[in-house]
């Protein structure tokens, strides 16, 4: 190990032994570094010589402890039966600190947990550990979303030498009561800002086809209408906008609805998050798109869900399009692609190799630039729009929704890039355009979306590595065949596993706060929707 420090103070051992020799400074020290050791017991053996060659040793066998300690407080380790919001807490640290904390359930990933929470008990015990002040994680589960009976929760924490430690709980989730009686709702009203992005019409679209799948009645508005006051529930998408731009920003100083639900659209590094932040305290719920952030917001106390929007059949504006609108950004396009459709068409036929939409931003700037050697020898179709202010058709774009999902049936590849530094998966782009339009999704790291995942359902690369990737893909020998494969279970994943209306279900009875309903939760069928503020299709032509 080495040669300890001698000649340090020892008033103790002076007081035993005052006969002998510098007794007063008797001691010694050394650091013993344990991390490269096997765990398990070791002996140590100290020896001490003095100036006369005499010596004399001690041996004392020592317990090393794993690199890498991990320990769960809850849910405790009985069987009693868990129910509502299941609380998974803990806490992991190491020689290394602790980069992020994995949860499964039944092999299954769940989602990250929350880390760098205070822990001064374990600081107590372990206080040679690194970061132990804030080792601490947490998340919430929702048991609803379990099947009853026996689960097996897995926790994996990971250091920043990516040493893994990993541990198994057993918990129970009992049956739902039946529910006999049949909750009162019947109409929704979806808001979106007439001055804000055309991209969240699409969603709100989308939200709007579950809906009715499940027999609701649907009413769509924006902010220049204010609420509907017939509306038993009254969702935002967007609140970032609705409430910031033109008449909405009077809303939120008005009489509010007590049945309000935000869906949370934007990553929380960006200001637009600020902006729906500033709203959540108004909200009976929020829903988000992303699974990471709405694990955040409930951590802050509010009551929140993930949405994922999942696959509706039949649903128009991601339909076939058979001819490219003719505009500014596709009059360069030849004639032969954008008037032939190629929605579903195999990856080797699809004219356009390499897509991209999304706004100008630093870092993408920097990575399409070093990419330009490998992208110049292909098909490429990249789009950037301008960041200070909102994308609407025919007024600050000559963009739409039948152009951008046209371009997507017709490319190969769709290329996720952020625009900072968040590892944000963006639901819209990889899921709405590139899966859904069975294109190749190459991603950078982008976090949890359940149910898809990465290098399974899209591919996911680091970005100084996704220039290679995308030729891989397009001109190796086993590319195509292995994109293909990829895009066909992505697609399975969407439309087996992840549709809308399933999400919606449980959502609203969370809302209801009841077990169940019937397939359809209301007798629509003798009500008509209302007519509509703005209109529903969004083929903006």
């Amino acid at each position: 190990i080495g040669v300890a420090e001698i000649g340090q103070l020892r008033p103790d051992v002076a007081a035993a032994y005052p006969n002998l020799a510098q007794s007063d400074r008797a001691g010694f020290s050394v650091l013993w570094d344990t991390t490269r050791l096997t765990q398990g017991q070791h002996t140590l053996t100290v020896r001490a010589e003095d100036l006369n060659g005499g010596f004399a040793e001690i041996a004392r066998t020592v317990e090393v402890e794993p690199l890498l300690l991990l320990d769960l407080d809850r849910p405790a380790p009985d069987t009693r039966p868990l129910s509502g919001f299941i609380k998974l807490s803990g806490w992991a640290a190491g020689a290394s600190p602790i980069v992020r904390v994995e949860v499964a359930c039944d092999a299954v990933p769940v989602g990250l947990a929350e880390i760098g929470l205070p822990r001064p008990d374990v600081a107590a015990c372990h206080p040679t550990l690194a970061a132990v002040e804030r080792s601490g994680f947490a998340m919430v589960l929702e048991a609803s979303l379990l099947a009853p009976g026996r689960h097996e929760l897995t926790v994996q924490a990971f250091d920043a030498r990516q040493r893994v430690k990993r541990m198994t709980r057993q918990i129970t989730v009992p049956a739902v009561r039946r529910l006999e009686r049949r909750p009162t709702c019947k109409r929704f009203a979806l808001y979106t800002s007439s001055l804000g992005n055309y991209f969240f019409n699409e969603i709100r679209d989308l939200l709007a086809a579950g809906l009715e799948q499940l027999g609701f009645v649907v009413e769509i508005r924006n902010e220049r209408y204010g609420f509907d006051e017939d509306a038993d529930w009254h969702v935002v998408i967007a609140p970032h906008e609705f409430f910031h731009l033109g008449a909405g920003r009077s809303l939120l100083s008005k009489h509010v609805p007590s049945q309000l639900i935000l869906l949370n659209t934007e990553q929380r590094s960006t200001p637009w998050f600020s902006l729906a932040y500033e709203c959540f305290w108004r909200a009976h719920s929020i829903w988000d798109i992303n699974y990471e952030s709405s694990l955040l917001i409930r951590s802050r106390g509010y009551a929140c869900s993930y949405l994922p929007l999942g696959y509706v059949p039949d649903f128009a504006p991601a339909g076939i399009v058979e001819e490219l609108p003719e505009h500014y950004g596709t009059c360069f396009v030849e004639p032969q692609i954008r008037g032939r459709a190629y929605a579903g068409a195999p990856f080797g036929e699809r004219p356009i190799d390499v897509m991209f939409i999304g706004h100008a931003s630093r870092r993408r700037d920097r990575f399409f630039a070093k990419a330009a050697q490998v992208l110049s020898r292909y098909r490429c179709y990249l789009h950037f729009s301008d960041l200070s202010r909102p994308v609407i058709p025919s007024l600050t774009t000559h963009m739409n929704t039948a152009t951008v999902v046209g371009l997507a049936q017709r490319s190969k590849i769709l290329v996720n890039v952020h625009h900072g530094e968040d590892r944000y998966f963006e639901w819209h782009r990889i899921v709405m355009l590139g899966i859904w339009q069975r294109a190749l999704v190459v991603s950078e790291p982008s976090g949890m979306a359940p149910p898809f995942r990465a290098g399974v359902d899209f591919v996911e690369t680091p970005l100084d590595e996704m220039a290679q990737a995308i030729d891989d893909y397009l001109s190796s020998a086993e590319g195509p065949r292995k994109a293909r494969e990829i895009i066909e279970r992505g697609f399975s994943t969407l439309t087996e596993s992840c549709r809308l209306k399933d999400a919606l279900r449980q959502l609203i009875l969370d809302l209801l706060n009841v077990p169940e309903f019937p397939e359809r939760f209301t007798d629509a069928s003798s009500e008509k929707p209302r007519a509509l503020k703005e209109p529903r299709s969004m083929r903006t032509r």
